[in-house]
């Protein structure tokens, strides 16, 4: 008796490991492209000062605007992680996706459910405590690869999200450092603008005083004296 237990054990594992290298389906294949051997645009020896631009995904690019040394954008962009609702979603995305490839790859290994129960009748000296403990186990063999496909397929769902996310912060970090710098800009030329206007004030008082009746003191009336100019005699030195 054992030996034919032992023998169907051994056919049944064999079988497994002979259908276990079938899978549903082709294997991913990148898809092809034509693309030209070269570019007019390329050169060996690129100008001087240039490089040739070497693309890496997988560079983590880390705190890049630390190099603009404000510690107001440093602030504002550490705080997209916390307020912006857009990066939220994406990873919210993200981390459905990785949910969805621990449950494909669960599917591998076996399930045991367990449902205890606890039972009182009678009362006294006669009390009766019952436990009862029901459970099931249940294996299902990949053996035609259905699980491993849709474990691939998760998993590349995955990777796709986890890309979006990236691009989603990224994008939102430059779209906020441009607009601060937009911002700074806008106002040093809104400095620029009253230095401008208080200058043409100035000049406008000097041509005041200039065709006015002369008098000593005009000067000290008609013109505001900028903090730390030089004042010679009645006249300041402009």
């Amino acid at each position: 008796m054992m030996s034919v237990l032992s023998l169907r054990l051994v056919g049944v594992l064999t079988l497994a490991g002979l259908t276990s290298a079938c899978l549903v389906g082709p294997d991913y294949a990148r898809p092809w492209a034509e693309t030209p051997l070269a570019f007019k645009e390329a050169s060996n020896s690129p100008a001087p000062g240039w490089r040739v631009a070497q693309p890496n995904e997988a560079t983590l690019r880390g705190d890049w605007w630390s190099v603009f040394r404000d510690p107001v954008l440093d602030g504002l962009i550490r705080a997209i992680d916390v307020d912006n609702q857009t990066l939220r979603q994406a990873l919210s995305r993200y981390e459905q996706a990785r949910a969805v490839v621990q449950r494909a790859r669960a599917q591998l290994f076996p399930t045991v459910l367990a449902a205890p129960s606890i039972r009182q009748s009678g009362g006294g000296s006669e009390a009766l405590t019952t436990l009862t403990l029901q459970g099931s186990a249940s294996w299902e063999l990949d053996l035609f690869g259905r699980i491993r496909r849709q474990i691939e397929s998760s998993t590349a769902s995955a990777q796709a999200s986890a890309a979006s996310l990236a691009l989603v912060r990224l994008t939102l970090q430059a779209e906020l450092a441009t607009n601060y710098f937009q911002l700074r800009y806008q106002e040093s030329l809104r400095r620029l603008l009253d230095d401008t206007v208080a200058g043409y004030n100035r000049s406008l008082v000097i041509t005041q005083c200039q065709r006015a009746p002369k008098s000593p003191h005009l000067w000290a009336f008609k013109i505001p004296y900028p903090a730390g100019s030089m004042v010679i005699g009645d006249q300041p030195a402009i």
